[in-house]
């Protein structure tokens, strides 16, 4: 299992959380209370995605997310759950291949998902779990 201290680096870490992270409860916590906006521009720019995409996955709607940006306010809690996820599946992929690699697999059609972009099935749970599964077996010297 991933650390929560390496999926909040990808949010930007203590400075755009306002909090340190070391613990599952303290990311759960976070997700609750909702992420600050800036730390959906922080993952867009830690996983060399742009905002659009990031935004497309985790179902944020642009102007609304501009919205809250502006005033300095928290995203809900299903969007914080989102984006908190693409994270997550983001720190696996560098854990699993190194970060140029992992990164990059994220964004490369890919045949164990049927030529599907990774990163574009992160908008559901289910295309996640799938996402997940391929790079375990990618850990496991599967070819994937």
């Amino acid at each position: 299992m991933i650390q929560a201290a390496k999926i909040a680096e990808l949010l930007g870490g203590g400075q755009t959380l306002k909090q340190r992270v070391r613990r599952d409860t303290e990311l759960e916590r976070i997700v609750h209370e909702g992420i600050p906006a800036q730390a959906v521009r922080m993952l867009a720019e830690n996983t060399a995605t742009t905002l659009t995409q990031i935004q497309a996955v985790a179902c944020i709607d642009r102007s609304t997310f501009a919205r809250r940006a502006r005033s300095g306010s928290r995203l809900k809690r299903d969007e914080s759950d989102r984006i908190v996820r693409v994270a997550r599946i983001a720190a696996l992929a560098v854990e699993a291949m190194g970060k140029a690699d992992g990164l990059a697999w994220l964004h490369e059609p890919n045949r164990a998902l049927g030529e599907r972009v990774p990163m574009e099935l992160l908008d559901t749970d289910v295309g996640a779990r799938r996402v997940e599964q391929v790079i375990g077996r990618i850990e496991h010297g599967v070819y994937s």
